[in-house]
């Protein structure tokens, strides 16, 4: 008989516990929810600047903390990353410059090869010409040619470093 006493004592308490976690676990998930949602701020004073890092080292070389104390490093480690920061912030704008300045100094030098006059080939009657002034014409010719042939390896190699730091730069801005 008492066993069946307790069953239904049992039975009533039920229906109020899943009463009571059914409130509780929806409240518990909006609880999570607003914390995601509400943006978390790492420092609320000023802007990290290098002068307030340093300002920041100075005191605590004034309480006597030693080189090897684990905030001196953390101040070392923040400068240095506030260092990296900076870089790349001077990178994104010289390569944003780029971006821009490109094309206005391809049609530079486009208009400077389509003012450019045509080379006109000398019809010179080298019958005429003696062996001396032939091997000199020839040296010029050679000497005219290895700059060109030098000029245009400069560029080739100006272009194709310019290319891979055009290529280089997104990879830099996604790390």
């Amino acid at each position: 008989m008492t066993e069946g006493l307790f069953w239904t004592r049992e039975r009533s308490r039920l229906p109020l516990y899943f009463t009571k976690m059914c409130a509780v676990i929806p409240s518990a998930l909006v609880f999570c929810l607003a914390l995601l949602v509400v943006p978390v701020s790492a420092q609320d004073g000023p802007e990290l600047t290098r002068a307030l890092i340093d300002q920041r080292i100075a005191a605590l070389r004034k309480e006597g903390v030693a080189d090897s104390d684990e905030p001196l490093k953390s101040y070392r480690a923040a400068e240095s990353w506030l260092g990296s920061a900076q870089l790349h912030k001077s990178d994104a704008a010289r390569y944003i410059g780029e971006l821009t300045e490109a094309p206005r100094r391809e049609a530079r030098i486009q208009a400077r090869l389509d003012a450019a006059e045509p080379v006109q080939e000398v019809d010179e009657d080298l019958d005429s010409l003696t062996v001396q002034e032939l091997e000199a014409e020839l040296l010029l010719n050679q000497t005219a040619k290895r700059d060109a042939r030098e000029t245009r390896d400069i560029l080739d190699r100006q272009l194709g470093a310019a290319h891979q730091t055009i290529d280089r730069a997104p990879a830099r801005r996604t790390s």
